[in-house]
């Protein structure tokens, strides 16, 4: 959520600019646009003339980057047609300027680094400066922010050897705004606190405000939340003075989170309308998006909650299907600007949550809509992600191989040097030998990188498939329950629910391999916990506590797949029954389950402090299903299952998967 949140507040900041650079440049394009069409632009010298073409084409970008590029290219050409270094230098930060107004960062980056190159040889460091800040913004707009670091410490250092004290402000507080984007938070607030005093000293308030609500958001991040309100308030009061409604629209949304991390219910709903209406004031869709689902969310909290926290009646409504109706409303508009601008992460939430407001509603066919739409989100998201990984993968491949080429070059040509005046025949065996040694090198790299690059796809694909398996079996699950919901005879939905509870049990394994490094295992504690967990939510009444002990079973034994469904299917069984039959009057109830093995066999008891099975009952000969699956599922791991009257337990032994493939 954080993450999401900055970025929201990085193009606030932005469009802040934007805007203004665009108020203040539509003027100046038209006087300089008059200039260039009157008779004096032809009587003057070309290097005006370059000057003049340039000046229109960094004044114009703001609101037409496509023409402003039409400019560039035009002054470009006559700079390189009278040999004009400077004004080329120049004109590579305008073209920059465009490129980077049309998100073509590629571009921009390679016309910074040429005009970059240009002021170091003419040593016009304050231009070298100016292009470090430009390189920097680039890669942080990629989102590759230790490249975007590195410019702007150089920056940073020129801006201090320069005692340039608005260069320093601006630096510090870029410094600052990459580390908040690392969710370093405690460096960040560092440069924005020695920013604060250099940024009150320039003057600047719409800046010295946007600096106070960054101080915000990191102290609240590291839920220091009274101070983060005081800067939040601070910057709130100068945005207030200032009349700018971007401003007022990030501080309205950074004071209603800090409201909600202290449990303000009123002052939270306050803030994120106000948000909202500013948002929607200045058609800012991130803003309204981020709003919407804040108060739906809130709406929705309202609706489950049974605390007793007195809703604020001045913004929600009350009652649960007022307030169930409320979150779908303002969900669904979060939903459709999430799907526009493809925000899947938050699309794929506000599906599930408005799962949970059509449930409240009794809406079973929009509820199942939601669930399958929040499915599809998420897959897109999980492609887009992957897709971004490859390709980051791909870029720091070529950037480590041509930074390594570079050295490997630099290597060769030293040694070159040293031995010019050694006998050729040795010089020439010698850088033989090197080139030799380089290329296997390079050769033995290559073939290993491509063997990590395929060991790691297969792990990514495998992943995948147990995810989408797990999306698959929960779908399963849902219609199962729906389907209860539609069956009115008692013992059908008895049935229903323990089929449901099976497959939510072999969802939980497959959740637990896509989320483990290690995708061949799951663990069994864990498994143990998840599962009683998910049966006492389906099968325990509200005020029911249940109590799980594990003896022998530790947080770091773990099964492979082969024995972990089976495994699971018996545990599921045995819980179920445990909450149909032992528990069924109880208040509080335990379940303990003791783990032992030797070098190839398992073995595994489970106690609930129940009754246990009656007199005269032979497990083998029962014909339920329950029973039938136990020992079936028992054999299918090499095992056995067994009932011990003496100690009322249920004891399984097994045995590892190696011994049962030498069997097979």
């Amino acid at each position: 959520m954080y993450r999401f949140r900055f970025i929201c507040v990085l193009l606030l900041f932005c469009v802040g600019k934007a805007t203004f650079a665009q108020k203040q440049g539509k003027a100046r394009v038209d006087s300089l646009l008059e200039e260039y069409n009157s008779p004096r632009f032809q009587k003057m010298p070309d290097t005006s003339k370059v000057k003049l073409i340039n000046n229109i084409s960094f004044a114009i970008h703001y609101f037409d980057p496509i023409e402003g590029l039409k400019y560039g290219h035009q002054a470009k050409a006559l700079a390189e047609k009278i040999k004009w270094k400077k004004g080329l230098g120049l004109v590579y930060n305008s073209l920059y300027a465009s490129h980077s107004s049309l998100s073509v960062y590629d571009s921009a980056i390679e016309y910074c680094f040429k005009s970059l190159n240009i002021f170091r040889d003419l040593g016009n460091i304050r231009n070298v400066a100016t292009n470090y800040g430009n390189i920097a913004e680039c890669y942080s707009n990629t989102g590759d922010y230790p490249s975007a670091l590195k410019f702007e410490f150089l920056q940073l250092n020129i801006a201090d050897s320069l005692k340039d004290r608005d260069m320093l402000g601006i630096s510090y507080m870029n410094i600052g705004s990459t580390y908040m984007q690392l969710q370093k938070f405690d460096k960040a607030i560092n440069y924005f606190l020695v920013a604060e005093p250099i940024i009150t000293s320039m003057n600047d308030q719409r800046v010295l405000a946007q600096c106070y609500i960054n101080l915000a958001g990191c102290y609240r991040n590291l839920e220091k939340n009274q101070v983060a309100l005081k800067y939040g308030k601070m910057g709130l009061a100068i945005f207030n003075v200032l009349e700018e409604k971007i401003g007022l629209q990030d501080a309205y949304s950074t004071l209603a989170s800090i409201y909600k991390e202290l449990n303000d219910h009123e002052l939270n709903l306050e803030y994120e309308f106000k948000a909202l209406e500013l948002a929607n004031s200045i058609g800012y869709k991130q803003g309204i998006m981020v709003a919407s689902l804040n108060i739906g969310l809130s709406a929705l909290q309202f609706a489950y909650d049974s605390s007793g926290i007195p809703i604020p009646t001045k913004y929600l409504p009350s009652g649960r299907i007022a307030l169930a109706t409320q979150a779908v409303r303002y969900l669904t508009q979060c939903a459709e600007i999430a799907k526009e601008q493809t925000e899947w992460h938050n699309l794929t939430r506000t599906y599930e949550y408005l799962h949970s407001a059509y449930r409240i509603l009794g809406k079973t066919d929009d509820a199942f809509n939601s669930l399958y739409d929040a499915s599809i989100a998420h897959d897109s998201e999980m492609k887009a992600d992957r897709q971004l990984r490859i390709a980051a993968m791909e870029t720091e491949r070529e950037k480590v191989l041509k930074e390594k080429q570079i050295q490997i070059n630099e290597l060769l040509e030293k040694k070159k040097k040293n031995e010019r005046n050694v006998f050729l025949g040795t010089m020439f065996l010698l850088t033989a030998i090197i080139i030799a040694v380089v290329r296997v090198y390079l050769r033995i790299r290559k073939q290993k990188r491509k063997i990590e690059k395929l060991a790691e796809k297969k792990d990514l694909l495998l992943k995948e498939i147990h995810h989408r398996v797990k999306n698959n079996l929960q779908v399963i699950s849902s219609l199962l329950d729906l389907q209860i919901y539609d069956t009115s005879d008692e013992n059908s939905k008895s049935a229903l629910a323990e089929s449901a509870a099976r497959v939510r049990s072999i969802s939980i394994i497959h959740q637990q391999l896509y989320q483990n490094d290690n995708i061949d295992t799951i663990d069994f504690a864990r498994f143990c916990k998840d599962l009683v967990f998910q049966l006492s939510s389906t099968f325990s009444s509200n005020k029911q506590v249940i109590d799980l002990i594990t003896n022998g079973v530790t947080d770091h034994w773990h099964i492979d797949i082969d024995t972990a469904i089976p495994l699971g299917l018996i545990l599921n069984e045995l819980v179920t029954n445990s909450f149909k039959y032992a528990f069924r009057n109880a208040e509080t109830a335990a379940i303990t389950i003791h783990f032992s093995s030797t070098e190839s066999t398992f073995s595994l008891s489970y106690n609930d402090g129940g009754p246990g099975l009656p007199d005269g009952f032979e497990i083998t000969k029962a014909k339920t299903l329950g029973m039938t699956l136990l020992t079936s599922l028992s054999r299918q791991i090499g095992g056995s299952f067994q009932f011990d009257r003496t100690t009322r337990s249920f004891f399984i032994t097994f045995s590892n998967q190696t011994k049962r493939k030498m069997i097979d």
